[in-house]
């Protein structure tokens, strides 16, 4: 059985981006650029005072400063400032090239209508100068960065308006079982509501995706293949919880099999959630995970979200956080990497009470779950853990 870095390689080697399209830049929100994206000018594109103030020579503050003008934001201004002269600026004006500091308001003194008298003296020059930050045709965002806020106003500063991005993938939803039923009905004896199909549809919608629910299959091969089949006619990615195992009910290898699917892995060194299966047919995918509700989420987390980053043009191998472990932890078997839920506290994370992969309610109260590696038994307390966030 691989484990679960031979399962990101494996996602980075076989899975291919998805199409590119230009879209508005107020629909490219968590979309991710397809392409490198250049400065058209410096930034800032000019000397701009960092503050409200008095632009001057920096060798004439020790003397009394006739102020000759004032200087608005947005204005243009070709004032000359002599010896012993300054002028009153606002921030983000335009500092005259004649000036090479500006001095805080707050650190003059008022003689009269026309001058004034720097009586706290700085180091500081108060000044952004032209191309500090940026220079015209550098490079201000990478191929393969998902949009967010500050990322929105970097684009709109290049005014790079209608970005290239990678699609997004569509990804339908089926859970599997003759048990299921949906939460608006009260189960019967021997029945649990479905709980994984909505899940999992949640978590589509928190990556920014739209999640095509397609309900429950029972637990019948030919109905598992027909409602696969339809699901890929307008999706890139089928998620299915339940029936990936080895049990005489357990039909989804078997509908991969028979619609055709390379089978790319079937079970990682991990747990909760060995029974992963993930295939591919062309650019779509079939992913089939374990019915229990702790195993889905901490696979849609690991597996699904590798996918769609590798669909979307991001790198597969997200970063995990390294934070201090508040409280001894020990197991007795180590032959697996094991997924466990903790709380995050000011001084690190502690775990939480949790009894096995269908203790969903234990997440309820967990901030994320940390990583403990294969043939580790035994974290000490104060020791460091990566930590996967929720």
């Amino acid at each position: 059985m691989i484990n679960f870095n031979e399962a990101l390689t494996i996602i980075d080697t076989n899975i291919n981006c998805l199409q590119k399209e230009v879209v508005t830049l107020t629909n490219s929100q968590n979309r991710v650029l397809a392409e490198d994206v250049f400065s058209d000018l410096d930034m800032p594109p000019f000397n701009k005072s960092a503050m409200d103030g008095f632009a001057c020579n920096f060798d004439d503050i020790d003397n009394n400063l006739e102020v000759i003008a004032t200087i608005a934001a947005g204005t243009n201004s070709n004032i000359i400032i002599e010896k012993n002269q300054c002028v009153k600026i606002m921030t983000g004006a335009i500092v005259p090239d004649s000036a090479n500091c500006v001095i805080m308001k707050e650190n003059i003194e008022l003689l009269d209508k026309k001058y004034i008298k720097v009586v706290k003296q700085s180091s500081k020059r108060n000044i952004c100068y032209r191309g500090e930050d940026i220079k015209s045709g550098n490079i201000i965002l990478t191929k393969g960065t998902k949009i967010k806020s500050q990322h929105i106003a970097i684009l709109a500063s290049a005014g790079k308006t209608n970005p290239l991005v990678y699609k997004n993938p569509s990804i339908a939803v089926i859970s599997t079982g003759d048990e299921l039923v949906e939460p608006d009905v009260f189960p019967k004896q021997s029945q649990i509501r479905n709980s994984n199909g909505w899940q999992m549809t949640s978590q589509i919608i928190n990556c920014g995706l739209d999640a095509d629910y397609k309900g429950i299959a029972n637990d019948n091969l030919n109905n598992i293949i027909t409602k696969v089949e339809l699901s890929l006619k307008n999706n890139n990615i089928v998620l299915l919880s339940g029936g990936v195992s080895v049990g005489d009910y357990d039909f989804v290898p078997e509908a991969v099999k028979a619609l055709g699917f390379e089978v790319l892995f079937h079970g990682i060194n991990m747990k909760p959630g060995k029974r992963i299966l993930v295939a591919k047919k062309d650019n779509k995918y079939i992913v089939g995970m374990p019915g229990n509700p702790v195993s889905s989420l901490i696979q849609f987390e690991l597996i699904v979200k590798a996918i769609i980053r590798k669909l979307t043009g991001m790198n597969v191998f997200e970063k995990n956080v390294s934070v201090k472990l508040l409280s001894d932890y020990n197991r007795k078997k180590g032959e697996k990497m094991e997924l466990v839920p903790v709380k995050l506290y000011d001084q690190g994370v502690d775990i939480v009470n949790y009894n096995g992969s269908a203790h969903i309610h234990a997440y309820s109260i967990a901030d994320g779950f940390m990583q403990i590696p294969e043939h580790i038994t035994q974290i000490k307390k104060g020791d460091s853990v990566y930590v996967r966030f929720l």
